[in-house]
């Protein structure tokens, strides 16, 4: 489902070149188990680690994951090969928010009602004051704290 997205967090991302290399070690691996099955120079046992090492390998470079804010709420997507999954943390059941700063970047930690867990969210130092102010709009009732390093 396409969401209205108020603000995009670092957070889950992989970098590009960890792609592009598992990508290129996947299709290695996969080529040398397909290689050594067409020669039939060594048994099964043995071709059985480069397929399943390469395969996973490429199944790693089709991953995504971005977690976003929006007019819902904190939404986590995980898109893989195989499947996509979505999980959102409505702004109603937000307890509390904990933002912690360091340098170039800060996390903000949300808190659902009644639970223990949450989400942490990694945004850049400059998209601070647009990730106080969808709090504050949002979810107005909700303490929000803040931690300097």
């Amino acid at each position: 489902m396409d969401r209205q997205v108020l603000c995009l967090s670092k957070s889950g991302y992989y970098p590009t070149w960890t792609k592009y290399l598992s990508a290129a070690a996947g299709v290695v691996l996969v080529a040398g188990g397909i290689w050594r099955i067409a020669g039939q120079a060594s048994g099964f046992g043995q071709i059985y680690p480069y397929l399943f090492v390469g395969l996973g390998l490429l199944y790693f470079s089709r991953s995504e994951k971005r977690i976003y804010l929006s007019p819902e709420g904190i939404v986590k997507e995980t898109k893989t090969l195989l499947s996509s999954s979505e999980e959102v943390l409505p702004w109603s059941k937000v307890a509390h928010v904990t933002i912690a700063t360091k340098r170039k970047e800060f996390m903000a930690f949300f808190e659902r009602y009644g639970e223990i867990k949450g989400l942490r969210v990694l945004f850049n130092r400059e998209q601070e004051q647009t990730v106080r102010g969808i709090i504050s709009k949002m979810c107005p009732k909700t303490e929000v704290n803040t931690i300097q390093k």
